[in-house]
C-alpha cells in the first residue's frame, strides 16, 4: 500500500502541472474568439441604439462608447420653434372663446 502511496504522491506534481500549462494555452486559445464576440456585441449595440436614435428624433444625436450626447447648435431655434407653436395654440384657443362669449 506504501509504493501506490508513493506513485500517486510522485505523479500529482506533475499532473498539476500539465493541468495549468493545458489551462493556460486553452485561455490563449480562447482569448482572439473572446475578443470578436465582444466586438460582435458592441456593434450590435451601436447599430440599435442608433436605429432608435434615428427613428425617434429631430434633433441630432451622438452616440458614443455608451454616452448619448445632443447636438445643441440648433437648439435655440428648436426652442423658438416650440414656443411659437404653443403660442399659437392658445392664440387659438383664446380666439375660438371669445367669439363664443360675443
Amino acid at each position: 500500500m506504501g509504493e501506490v502511496l508513493e506513485i500517486t504522491k510522485t505523479l500529482i506534481e506533475p499532473t498539476m502541472k500539465l493541468l495549468q500549462i493545458a489551462e493556460t494555452f486553452i485561455g490563449k486559445a480562447y482569448n482572439p474568439r473572446y475578443i470578436k464576440k465582444t466586438a460582435d456585441a458592441k456593434a450590435h449595440e451601436i447599430l440599435t441604439v442608433g436605429n432608435a436614435i434615428r427613428q425617434t428624433s429631430d434633433i441630432p444625436i451622438d452616440y458614443d462608447n455608451g454616452n448619448i450626447t445632443m447636438d445643441t447648435k440648433d437648439w435655440d431655434m428648436f426652442e423658438r420653434r416650440t414656443n411659437n407653436r404653443i403660442a399659437y395654440q392658445q392664440f387659438i384657443g383664446q380666439y375660438n372663446i371669445e367669439s363664443v362669449v360675443n
